[in-house]
């Protein structure tokens, strides 16, 4: 009874047990605590939206400007995108000229 209490009050992060098992044990007993919290906490959520919690409005206005933020940036691409392989294009045809007149001025000296 005694080793129950004192495993009780280790702490989560406590991963020092000096067997394998001890700390397959721990490791096991933190995920059953987090899958217990999440439940209650899904539990909270389900009886919150029943009583007509909308939730924070901060929330929705986040997602609302992220989307509308990607919205403008996937429209840019698309309008822009052929504009600037084009230019992508040209820069390198032009590169490839310089490189190719000078090296026909080297092989002319």
């Amino acid at each position: 009874m005694a080793a129950k209490k004192q495993n009780n009050n280790k702490s989560i992060w406590d991963v020092d047990d000096e067997t394998m098992e001890e700390r397959i044990e721990a490791r096991r007993e933190r995920i059953k605590k987090r899958i217990d919290a999440a439940d209650r906490m899904a539990g909270v959520v389900k009886i919150q939206k029943l009583m007509g919690y909308q939730g924070d409005d901060s929330d929705q206005n986040f997602v609302k400007a992220a989307t509308a933020q990607a919205n403008r940036n996937i429209h840019n691409i698309m309008q822009n995108g052929k504009e600037f392989a084009s230019n992508i294009k040209l820069a390198s045809e032009h590169l490839h000229c310089e490189r190719r007149v000078q090296t026909e001025e080297k092989e002319e000296e």
